[in-house]
């Protein structure tokens, strides 16, 4: 099977209508309840990966990946046939879980900025969804030895923001 990659400005003008991610939470516990998903220090939701499910029937994924020695790092868009399945773990102490994220806008997409890190790197993305902010940045959040978060930028996942912050819950 070969991956169809696209570049990110493939989404402008393009309607999104519905979106779903695998989370990956912020620190990894040896109780499923002590798992920190948010952070009040952490303004984004940390993800894995990114679907988007368009009105014209298209499914895109973002994908994050780290300098490994090709010269490409950062987001890029994978074009899928079809909107995966959901992956669910029966494990409790799994880090990640796989969401719809109706906390996201629907609408028409606007590329407002794409932050370069090079001519094969795009590590940071804002667009604009029916008026509000959408960001996404190729980092990824790290727990310090004093228990702290730090975020690292770039790295391989995906961390979102809508208009500055953490999504807001429905």
């Amino acid at each position: 099977m070969s991956t169809t990659l696209f570049p990110i400005s493939t989404l402008a003008g393009l309607v999104v209508t519905r979106w779903r991610g695998m989370e990956m939470a912020l620190t990894e516990a040896d109780a499923a309840s002590d798992i920190r998903w948010e952070d009040p220090s952490i303004p984004f939701l940390q993800l894995v990966d990114l679907d988007l499910v368009l009105a014209n029937g298209q499914v895109f994924k973002f994908w994050s990946q780290m300098e490994d020695g090709t010269g490409f790092h950062g987001l890029y868009l994978e074009a899928l046939s079809a909107l995966p399945a959901v992956l669910a773990s029966d494990d409790p102490l799994s880090i990640f879980r796989s969401r719809s994220l109706p906390e996201l806008p629907v609408g028409a997409i606007e590329i407002a900025e794409l932050r370069q890190d090079g001519p094969n790197a795009t590590v940071g993305v804002r667009l604009m969804v029916a008026g509000v902010e959408v960001r996404l940045v190729a980092g990824e959040v790290y727990e310090q030895h004093d228990g702290s978060l730090r975020v690292i930028e770039p790295d391989e996942s995906i961390l979102l923001q809508v208009n500055g912050t953490w999504p807001p819950k429905h």
